[in-house]
């Protein structure tokens, strides 16, 4: 039996992020494209998977996971990759790659201004 996952919509600000508990899952319009507002430690990290081979393979809609991030809170940072004028099914791909990835923690979603095609 499945269970819902609650969703509640909640504006943070981007400085905000390092002191989120649980998951952070960052939507990337591009794969060098990260809020300004990430702790040094964890944007360098970030930018350093992004541009390996692993990095650079991901398609609209896949992600990839850095455990307990330097200079963050949270237990995991989430990175997806979808860029903007994504298709939906891009975006519900995105959304069930994560949903597969939420476990029982408390995860927080940072989309910026993200707009899907035809928005």
């Amino acid at each position: 039996m499945t269970h819902p996952v609650e969703i509640n919509f909640t504006e943070v600000a981007p400085d905000q992020l390092a002191d989120h508990p649980g998951r952070v899952a960052l939507i990337l319009t591009g794969h060098d494209k990260l809020p300004g507002k990430l702790p040094r430690a964890a944007q360098d990290a970030a930018k350093r998977a992004l541009a390996s081979k692993a990095g650079q393979a991901l398609k609209p809609g896949q992600s990839m996971e850095l455990a307990f991030p330097s200079g963050m809170a949270a237990d995991a940072l989430v990175l997806i990759f979808l860029p903007n004028a994504s298709t939906q099914a891009e975006a519900r791909r995105a959304g069930a790659g994560l949903g597969a990835k939420l476990g029982r923690s408390h995860t927080l979603v940072f989309a910026g201004g993200h707009k899907l095609a035809g928005e």
